[in-house]
């Protein structure tokens, strides 16, 4: 979040970091870790275009980046 507070300087950028990760998930780009559901424990990412009724969770703790995406961009994850 600290890395994002100085982009947000630098490029003048009026979002919250809230309402960015927001955007992002509702343009189908990121989604989040949803604790629990259905009854059976256990945890999944929620898509919004797995899932189109579910709301994004600003207070998620996990965020996952679409894998399409990820290869696309050749992305790796932190400690790769």
């Amino acid at each position: 979040m600290e890395c994002y507070d100085e982009l947000k300087l630098e490029a003048k950028v009026k979002l919250s970091v809230d309402d960015a990760l927001e955007l992002l998930y509702g343009f189908r780009v990121i989604g989040f870790t949803k604790i629990g559901g259905a009854g059976y424990g256990g945890s999944a990412t929620a898509f919004r275009y797995k899932s189109p009724t579910i709301s994004f969770d600003s207070a998620a703790t996990s965020l996952a980046v679409h894998l399409g995406l990820k290869e696309a961009l050749e992305l790796v994850e932190s400690g790769d």
